[in-house]
């Protein structure tokens, strides 16, 4: 799961402008543990939000011109959070930037 923080802190280093700040929040709920991770970037399409989990999902963007992830760092994440038996999710909105939340069971 340190990996996993890592890929995501450094991806939102990496898009977000400089002078913004990038947020790394631990919430626990009832029967989870949530790991968030936002920024102040350029923010994600909703048409990208799913496909930059999958392998190779940033090729199609290059393609048109546009990069709205980082290569396979976010596809290892999705794999190694759904190894842990929980998800990994985004809320994006172009201009506003990006959280991406990871939300995994707690232990008893």
């Amino acid at each position: 799961m340190r990996r996993v923080v890592e890929n995501l802190v450094s991806n939102a280093l990496k898009f977000a402008p400089r002078d913004t700040e990038v947020k790394v929040e631990l919430r626990r709920d009832l029967g989870s543990l949530q790991i968030r991770v936002s920024d102040e970037g350029p923010g994600i399409p909703i048409e990208y939000q799913e496909k930059i989990f999958d392998k190779f999902g940033q090729a199609q963007a290059r393609r048109e011109q546009q990069v709205h992830a980082a290569g396979l760092g976010l596809a290892y994440c999705k794999l190694a959070v759904q190894a842990h038996g929980g998800e990994i999710t985004v809320r994006s909105k172009v201009g506003a930037g990006s959280i991406f939340i990871v939300t995994l069971p707690q232990s008893a």
